[in-house]
């Protein structure tokens, strides 16, 4: 069973991972998020329509509009569930691929490590890290990791409450 904070980091991961693809947060809680993407017509079909039977091909284009939803749902095991209305099995094949531009996974999969590796072994594949999931890789407290933030030496934004680093400003850290 995940925690309340790991159950986040998945699902900050799956929507930054979405984003890419188009999709925009409609609404989120702690472990779920709604999200939303227009509705485009295919091209080749939309114009097969149109040259073959003209009426069926406008009445596509007109019932292609609107918007696509999703729900996102971090379970309490950290796994991801997809639900909406009217998803086909294609969608939701398309949901669960990675994004164009890399892949994202979870900071639960995968420690941190705090040998001088590769940059792409040194943090997981996600936008930003919290300050929890630093301090627990290098074994050191939360407020630690934040006097590192407050001082400079670790490059950091403060959102609402929480601290976040960048990914390739912690690996540029970890280098140093």
């Amino acid at each position: 069973m995940k925690t309340l904070d790991e159950r986040r980091s998945i699902l900050d991961a799956e929507i930054e991972k979405q984003q890419r693809k188009g999709w925009q947060i409609a609404s989120r809680t702690d472990t779920t998020c709604q999200m939303t993407k227009e509705k485009r017509p295919d091209g080749c079909t939309t114009a097969i329509l149109i040259i073959l039977f003209v009426i069926p091909g406008i009445l596509y284009l007109i019932l292609m509009k609107g918007t696509n939803t999703v729900y996102i749902e971090i379970s309490e095991e950290g796994e991801v569930n997809y639900s909406g209305p009217n998803l086909s099995p294609y969608e939701l094949s398309e949901l669960k691929k990675e994004a164009p531009g890399g892949s994202t996974k979870s900071n639960i999969q995968q420690p941190l490590t705090t040998q001088k590796q590769e940059s792409s072994q040194i943090t997981p594949d996600l936008g930003f890290l919290t300050t929890k999931t630093i301090s627990e890789g290098l074994n050191i407290s939360e407020e630690e990791v934040i006097k590192l933030i407050k001082s400079g030496q670790l490059k950091g934004k403060k959102i609402g409450e929480k601290y976040f680093v960048a990914k390739d400003d912690f690996d540029t850290f970890m280098k140093n």
